[in-house]
C-alpha cells in the first residue's frame, strides 16, 4: 500500500511513471511518430498527476493542430450504457460552437460502439447523411450544427479509459489523410500511455485515501481545516470543478483567465490535501460550506 513499510510513497510512484513515459515516449528511441507531437507530450507529461488538467492541455493541443471546431473526451468503456462527453473540451473561441459537456449519449448505439472498436481513427464526413447514428444522436449532432466527425478511443495496450471526438461545425472536415494520420498518431502515442498512466495514478491514491482514512493525506479534520482556508473566489472555482466542469469553461464561467484558475486549483488541491476531482466533490459534500452565489468572484 502507498506510503507503508516497503512500499512507495506516492510522489515516488509519480516519479518513477514520469521517467519511465519520458523515457519511452522522449527518450532515443521514443515512440511518437509524429514528431510535433513530442511537445504536446513533453507540456502533458508535466501534470501527470493532475489526469483533468492532461486531458485539457490535450484537446486544446489538438483542437488547434486540426483546426477543427471542438475536440472533446470523456471517460467510459464500451460495455457502459452511457457516455457522457466533456470531461475535457476545447472549442473554437472565435465561433458559436455549443458545448457537449454533460450530455447523456446512448452508448450501446451502432455508431459509439464503432467509436470504441475501431482499431484506426473513424471519420463521419457528412454527419446528416451518416446512417450509422441512431436518430437521438443524430438529433443531437445535426442540431448542434456538426458537420463532419472524427474519433477514436484512448487506451493503451489494450485497455481503453475513453472517447476522444474532433468535431467540424458548420463546415466539412478537410479531405486530407495527413489529418487522419495525424490525429491517429497522437491518439496513440501521446494520449494513450500518457492518460491511462495519469488515471492509474489518480485511481491509486483515491485508493490508498480510502484504506486509510486516518493517513497524513486523508485526515478528515485536516480536510475540515483546509476548507477554511480557501478564499471566496477558490470556493467558488472549487464548486465549479467538482461538478465536472472542464478547466476552460470554469475560466469563461468565472471571466478568468485559463492561468489563473490552474493557479486556484493547485491551491485548492494543496490546502485540501486531494488529488481527484472525485475527492473534491467528496469533501465539498461533506461540508458546512455551501455552494457560493453564483455572482461571487
Amino acid at each position: 500500500m502507498l506510503g507503508q513499510p516497503g512500499f512507495p510513497s506516492y510522489p515516488e510512484v509519480v516519479q518513477s511513471t514520469l521517467l519511465r513515459l519520458r523515457d519511452d515516449l522522449l527518450g532515443s528511441t521514443g515512440r511518437i511518430r509524429w514528431r510535433p507531437a513530442r511537445n504536446l507530450a513533453a507540456h502533458m507529461l508535466l501534470f501527470v498527476d493532475d489526469s483533468r488538467r492532461c486531458s485539457e492541455i490535450a484537446v486544446e493541443w489538438i483542437r488547434s493542430d486540426l483546426d477543427c471546431s471542438r475536440v472533446d473526451t470523456g471517460l467510459g468503456a464500451s460495455g457502459g450504457e452511457v457516455y457522457v462527453p466533456g470531461y475535457a473540451e476545447s472549442r473554437d473561441p472565435d465561433a458559436e460552437v455549443p458545448t457537449y459537456a454533460g450530455t447523456r449519449v446512448n452508448n450501446t448505439a451502432d455508431a459509439m460502439q464503432l467509436m470504441w472498436k475501431t482499431e484506426h481513427p473513424i471519420v463521419f464526413r457528412d454527419v446528416a447523411t451518416d446512417g450509422r447514428f441512431d436518430s437521438r444522436l443524430h438529433d443531437m449532432l445535426v442540431r448542434a450544427g456538426t458537420t463532419s466527425k472524427m474519433a477514436a478511443p484512448v487506451g493503451y495496450r489494450g485497455r481503453s479509459i475513453g472517447l476522444i471526438c474532433a468535431n467540424w461545425v458548420g463546415r466539412a472536415m478537410p479531405n486530407s489523410s495527413g489529418l487522419h494520420e495525424h490525429f491517429e498518431s497522437v491518439v496513440g502515442d501521446v494520449l494513450g500511455p500518457i492518460l491511462l498512466a495519469s488515471h492509474e495514478l489518480a485511481a491509486m491514491q483515491a485508493a490508498a485515501c480510502r484504506a486509510e482514512s486516518k493517513g497524513s493525506d486523508c485526515d478528515a479534520g485536516g480536510v475540515s481545516r483546509g476548507l477554511v482556508l480557501l478564499t471566496p473566489a477558490e470556493l467558488k472555482v472549487a464548486w465549479l470543478a467538482a461538478s465536472g466542469l472542464p478547466y476552460k469553461l470554469i475560466a469563461d464561467r468565472l471571466n478568468k483567465s485559463f492561468s489563473t484558475v490552474d493557479h486556484q486549483l493547485r491551491s485548492i488541491r494543496h490546502k485540501l490535501r486531494v488529488r481527484t476531482y472525485a475527492e473534491l466533490a467528496a469533501v465539498l459534500a461533506n461540508s458546512d460550506r455551501p455552494s457560493p452565489r453564483s455572482d461571487l468572484q
